[in-house]
């Protein structure tokens, strides 16, 4: 749940944390305010690896943050990368349950959650589910599905992911810096799918992210991630 009108993102690197907030405009859009970046330490190849230490310079990164903004901070988003994140490409199939069988939000929603059942193992959590294509009564193939009707509607998607062991110690370390999480991003999708046109999406397009010691890799091809990759090499080794 969002707190007030502030919002702020936190992204977790080997060697530094970033940091960007602002203010809520009155039609949902952003006013970026403030930025900044911490020396990280606690964390490696996208893992927390000593809880303490990584939650002193998440709070220091927040207080740099707070001071900028001139308000305190409760909540946020965490951007993470690098680790065990990877992807796979999941079906579904949901009756659709709409009034006149009318495909609506709840059917999308419920046919996400199913592909991420049917893609990961108990280990791993979803970071994104992200819609390549909808299938409706097994004749129509769309993009935008809602509002037209249907008895059956199938989905293709990307299920970005991670184990637990990352996401699970990422959410206490927030915790344990005072901070709400309001959700887990993966920062190379995100950064990727904003810096990249539509028509470079459309026709192909890679996106690499070169950390300190990782490197993630966004494929995108038709508007949508296709694939996203993890390599144990980073810009510290060079």
């Amino acid at each position: 749940m969002l707190r007030g009108n502030t919002v702020a993102v936190f992204d977790l690197g080997s060697s530094s944390i970033k940091a960007a907030g602002g203010f809520y405009r009155k039609n949902g859009s952003i006013k970026k305010m403030a930025t900044g970046a911490v020396s990280a330490k606690g964390i490696k190849n996208g893992l927390v690896t000593d809880l303490d230490l990584a939650a002193q310079c998440l709070v220091d990164a927040k207080d740099h943050l707070a001071e900028q903004l001139c308000k305190p901070l409760e909540s946020a988003w965490i951007g993470v990368s690098g680790g065990t994140v990877s992807s796979c490409v999941a079906q579904s199939c949901i009756t659709v349950e709409g009034p006149d069988n009318e495909v609506d939000e709840f059917d999308l929603r419920r046919a996400a959650i199913a592909a991420e059942v049917a893609a990961l193992p108990h280990r791993r959590e979803a970071l994104h589910i992200v819609p390549l294509f909808y299938t409706i009564d097994g004749q129509v193939q769309t993009d935008h599905p809602q509002g037209l009707f249907g008895q059956e509607l199938a989905l293709s998607a990307t299920v970005i992911s991670a184990e637990l062991v990352q996401t699970q110690n990422v959410l206490r370390l927030a915790r344990r810096a005072g901070l709400q999480v309001n959700g887990l991003l993966y920062s190379p999708w995100i950064t990727g799918n904003a810096i990249l046109s539509a028509v470079e999406k459309a026709k192909g397009a890679v996106y690499i992210d070169i950390g300190a010691e990782a490197c993630d890799v966004v494929l995108f091809r038709n508007g949508a991630a296709q694939a996203v990759l993890t390599l144990p090499y980073g810009g510290g080794g060079v």
